[in-house]
């Protein structure tokens, strides 16, 4: 990746990577950046979405994650892996994820 970045290349997947470097390194704000190119990039993942969710809650704004949420929410059937999810979102993030 870092060889990629070195050469400028733009692709989902090099944003995608760096998302999750820099959630590991806990600079969440960033990684919800890259989340948000990959998917501009993409735009087909659905995962994405999610991951700047929880990017955007982590570092701290908690009114964009919810916004986030409520547009995914209105344009997606919940399955169950979703109702996990927005639990995890509402009871160890403190998001008002409903619609």
């Amino acid at each position: 990746i870092e060889a990629l970045v070195e050469r400028n290349v733009t692709h989902e997947q090099v944003e995608l990577f760096l998302g999750f470097r820099e959630m590991a390194d806990r600079n969440f704000g960033a990684a919800g950046s890259h989340f948000e190119r990959s998917q501009v990039l993409g735009g087909g993942n659905i995962n994405l979405h999610y991951y700047r969710i929880l990017a955007l809650a982590y570092a701290g704004d908690q009114k964009q994650a919810e916004a986030l949420a409520r547009e995914l929410r209105s344009k997606r059937s919940a399955t169950r892996n979703d109702s996990r999810f927005w639990e995890f979102c509402s009871n160890t993030l403190g998001l008002d994820t409903s619609n």
